[in-house]
Parts: structure tokens; C-alpha cells; sequence
């Protein structure tokens, strides 16, 4: 008797266990509201992929704190490109890029540190429900990790890779966790000393969606086996915690920005648990751009269709950016040496890309010891934030640029914009543009302001100005000559020393005259 009861009790017990794991499968696998996927944050991968027929681009980079470790700080670049089928699979590539000094000795030295990883990637989803996601992903890539640790300062070129099985869940519909159990096949050898090795990670995220444009992230990754993810202030190669936190912003339909902070100084999936020599103890702060190719998630609000779109100005730019699926090629010479030559493009609503080769002209004898090298190119972006309204009736765009000398090691630039343009009744268009820009140990805050006169049909006069604080003001006046074919042509005077980013704000040696010829099409 008492067996019998004690099998029952048993039994009992298993039928409760057996319910209450199925209780949780279904819990797991029950249809929730998820909200919007992303396919990996800066170091967790997620169990997600990108919609059926997406392709995903990323540009941005993170950098440490000038004020505390010098010059422009330290930077990582990174970029990287994935694309989903029909199918189960995704594919891609990523390029991570740091090049610079470390933000503090390593053994004994300040050696410039390169760490470079180049590679591609696949990932297959083996389950996916509106609540639970499930990959596998792994990469091949290139890898360099080269400094001053030893006296031979070897550079390692070499191949290595990674292997990642993630799993994203829903906890509610608005809070999302992942977990990114992985392994990296990083080099046995450094620099004539041990490498990293093969190493076990273990990276964990939540993910919260704050607002229909906005999701917060925090994700940590551990090293659960291996020697080390990065080198102490002897030299030697210790453990450390990788982590990143931020949140991702809608800032058009296609689009995102992401802004973090981190301590990581790779970026692909090789050597995104990496982190920053000496111990990781250097927080960088990072934005990144995270564009997918005509996915309009929402529809545009009700804008003035009425409104006239601003033109730029000569080194100021436009609030209204360029119209959607519109291309517009510049080049422009002019005395001191000074050419441009760029592309535009405005391939989805609110974005525009820029793409520019510039030559300075000599700066004025003030600010020649600080002035970049002349030779460089740039890339940027700009975001329309604004298009008129009956409540705002103007037009906002936000640009930046970043770029470096041509010839290495390559001094880099950084530029940001904020322009508010207004076409009025009279025909007159007004700008108001607050810049920044920062190269060295340089930092310039301006505010721009311009004005455009229509003359005929087919003329216009411009005049500007930038206020640049304790330096030289900069300056430009001339005339265009717009066609309807979408051709212009401008013939100008200025006192800066380019058309384009910072060389806006700095006074060249002396007055000069520059044209430019723009096609768009």
C-alpha cells in the first residue's frame, strides 16, 4: 500500500514537473508583440536575422576622450554589410579598424597599436517565432594585432575566426534578452610572445524599447576559457570584461543612430570581445548609423508640399537636403591651391551620403601651426529632421564629416552641422548653421549665417558669414548661375581655406577667388 501510494506521489510529481515544463515551452513559444529585431548590438550577436529581402549597412566609430588622453583621441572605425534572402541564411562582412597610441603605456611604451580585422560572415536561423530566435554564425577573417610590446615590433598578419550560436527571447513586449555563447580563433603567437589564443566568450544583453523610436541596450561579454582578451600595463595578456550600452534612435525612415558607450577595440565577430589595452580600462564613446535600404517602417508626416527647397550656400550648407533619389556631383578650383571634388546621394527618405576630395588652401599665419594638412577626404552623412509645417514652417538637416590626410599616418578630422533654412516670399532664402570641428588638440565652435537674393530666373547673389569664437571669421560672397537641366555654375570670393567640413572655419592666408560647377541628376 504504502508503494503504491509512494508511485503515485511520484507519478504526481513527474505529471507536475512534465506540466510545468511544458507551461514554460509554450510560455517561450506563445505569440508575443516583439519589438523591433536587431540581428547584434556592438559585441552580443542576436538570435535574429534580418527581414526576408533586407540589406543592412553600418558606418560609424567610437573614440576615448580627447580632453584626458590627447590629440583627437583613440578611434575605432568600423563598417559592415549584411544581407538576407528568401531563405534561412544571412550573409555579410565587417571591417573593424584602430590605428593609434594606446591611452596609456604598455610596457613602458606609448608604440602606436594596430588592431585590424577584415572578414566575412554567415549566419543560418535554426528557430524563429515571434518570440524566441535562435542562429548559428560564424566568420573567417583577417586579422592584424601589431604594437610596440616587444622590441622586435613584429606585425602579425594572419587568419582567424569565430563561431557564435545566439538566442533571443522576448520577455515582454517591449524587453527583449539575448545570449551569445561563442568561441574566437585568435593567434597563439603575438609580437615574438603568446597571443590570445582559441577563447571561449559568454555575451548576455537586454534590449528595451523605450518609444516606437527609440531601444536601450547593455550587453557585457566574459571570457569564460583562454588566456586573456587584452594586455595590462606590463605587457602582460589578462582577462577583462568587455561591455557596451546605448540606444538606437529612428532618425528616418530607413535609418538609425546608434549611440554607446564601450570599451571594446574590435568590431567583427572575431574580435568583438577585445578590449582596449591596458586592462580595457578606457570608456570610448561611439555613434553609428545603421541604414537598411527602403524599409520605410511609418509614413512620413503631413509636410507643406508647397514649400521651396532652400539652396545651399557656399560654405554653408542647406536645411532641406537633397531630394529623395537625387545625385549631385561638384567640382570647384580656385587661387591658393584649393579644389574640391565630391559626390551626393540621397538614396532613401531623410538621408543623404557625401563623398568629398578637398585641398586647402595655406591657412592665414595665425593658425598655419594648427592647421591640418591640405590634402584629405571626407565622408559624411546628413539627416532631414525637419521639413516644413504649419506649426515649424522651415527645413532642418544635422550633417557631419569625418575624414584624414591622403597620405598616411594620416591626421584625422571630425565636423558637425545643424542648418535651419527658410525660402521667403520675397524669394529670399536665410540659413543659420552652428557648426563644430576638431583635428589634434583643436577644437572650433561657429555659427554661420547666410542669405541668398534671386536676381532673374535663372541668377542668385550669396553672401555668408561664420562666426569662429577667438579666431578668424571666415567669409564668402559671389553670384550662381542655376540652369533648368539641374546645372550650376558659381564664381566666388572667400577667405576660407576649403568648401567642405572644418576648412570652413579656418581663414586662409589671404582673400581668394574660387568657381564651381554642379550637376544634379
Amino acid at each position: 500500500m504504502i508503494d503504491r501510494k509512494n508511485r503515485r506521489r511520484h507519478s504526481g510529481a513527474n505529471q507536475a514537473s512534465t506540466l510545468r515544463g511544458a507551461l514554460v515551452v509554450l510560455a517561450i513559444l506563445a505569440p508575443i508583440q516583439a519589438q523591433a529585431q536587431d540581428i547584434r548590438f556592438h559585441g552580443v550577436e542576436t538570435g535574429d536575422l534580418l527581414r526576408e529581402e533586407t540589406l543592412e549597412l553600418r558606418f560609424g566609430w567610437h573614440q576615448s576622450n580627447s580632453e584626458t588622453t590627447g590629440g583627437t583621441g583613440q578611434q575605432v572605425y568600423e563598417s559592415g554589410i549584411a544581407y538576407r534572402g528568401t531563405g534561412e541564411w544571412q550573409l555579410g562582412a565587417r571591417v573593424s579598424v584602430y590605428d593609434d597610441p594606446p591611452p596609456a603605456a604598455i610596457g613602458g611604451s606609448l608604440a602606436n597599436l594596430s588592431i585590424l580585422s577584415i572578414g566575412v560572415e554567415a549566419k543560418r536561423s535554426f528557430i524563429e517565432t515571434e518570440r524566441l530566435s535562435g542562429a548559428v554564425t560564424a566568420s573567417f577573417e583577417g586579422f592584424r594585432y601589431a604594437s610596440g610590446l616587444s622590441k622586435s615590433d613584429i606585425e602579425i598578419d594572419t587568419v582567424v575566426g569565430s563561431l557564435h550560436a545566439p538566442v533571443s527571447l522576448s520577455l515582454t513586449p517591449k524587453l527583449r534578452a539575448h545570449i551569445d555563447p561563442a568561441v574566437a580563433f585568435l593567434p597563439d603567437r603575438m609580437n615574438g610572445g603568446d597571443g590570445f589564443g582559441t577563447t571561449a566568450f559568454l555575451g548576455t544583453a537586454l534590449s528595451w524599447e523605450a518609444t516606437d523610436r527609440v531601444t536601450a541596450y547593455a550587453e557585457a561579454t566574459y571570457q569564460v576559457a583562454g588566456r586573456g582578451n587584452t594586455f595590462d600595463a606590463s605587457g602582460a595578456i589578462v582577462r577583462d570584461l568587455a561591455w557596451s550600452a546605448g540606444a538606437r534612435i529612428q532618425v528616418a525612415p530607413a535609418a538609425d543612430l546608434d549611440l554607446y558607450v564601450t570599451n571594446r577595440a574590435g568590431g567583427t565577430m572575431a574580435t568583438s570581445g577585445l578590449t582596449l589595452p591596458p586592462n580595457g580600462d578606457q570608456t570610448l564613446f561611439g555613434a553609428q548609423l545603421v541604414y537598411r535600404p527602403g524599409q520605410d517602417r511609418e509614413p512620413r508626416p503631413e509636410t507643406d508640399q508647397n514649400a521651396v527647397r532652400p539652396p545651399d550656400g557656399l560654405m554653408l550648407r542647406s536645411g532641406a537636403i537633397l531630394p529623395l533619389e537625387t545625385r549631385r556631383l561638384i567640382a570647384s578650383a580656385g587661387t591658393g591651391g584649393a579644389a574640391t571634388l565630391g559626390i551626393s546621394t540621397s538614396p532613401d527618405t531623410g538621408l543623404q551620403f557625401d563623398v568629398f576630395l578637398e585641398r586647402h588652401a595655406e591657412a592665414s599665419a595665425d593658425q598655419v601651426s594648427v592647421a591640418p594638412g591640405p590634402n584629405r577626404y571626407m565622408l559624411g552623412g546628413r539627416l532631414q529632421l525637419h521639413e516644413p509645417t504649419a506649426a515649424l514652417p522651415v527645413w532642418i538637416a544635422a550633417g557631419v564629416f569625418a575624414g584624414r590626410e591622403t597620405e598616411p599616418p594620416g591626421a584625422g578630422a571630425f565636423y558637425g552641422e545643424l542648418t535651419a533654412s527658410k525660402t521667403l516670399r520675397s524669394g529670399y532664402s536665410v540659413r543659420v548653421q552652428p557648426h563644430i570641428a576638431a583635428w589634434g588638440d583643436q577644437r572650433r565652435v561657429g555659427l554661420g549665417l547666410g542669405i541668398s537674393r534671386p536676381v532673374s530666373d535663372t541668377l542668385e547673389l550669396i553672401g555668408e558669414f561664420s562666426l569662429n569664437g577667438s579666431r578668424e571669421d571666415t567669409w564668402a560672397t559671389g553670384i550662381r548661375w542655376n540652369r533648368q537641366n539641374a546645372l550650376s555654375f558659381t564664381a566666388f570670393a572667400t577667405n576660407s581655406i576649403g568648401l567642405q567640413g572644418h576648412g570652413t572655419m579656418i581663414a586662409a592666408k589671404e582673400p581668394r577667388l574660387q568657381v564651381s560647377l554642379e550637376r544634379s541628376f
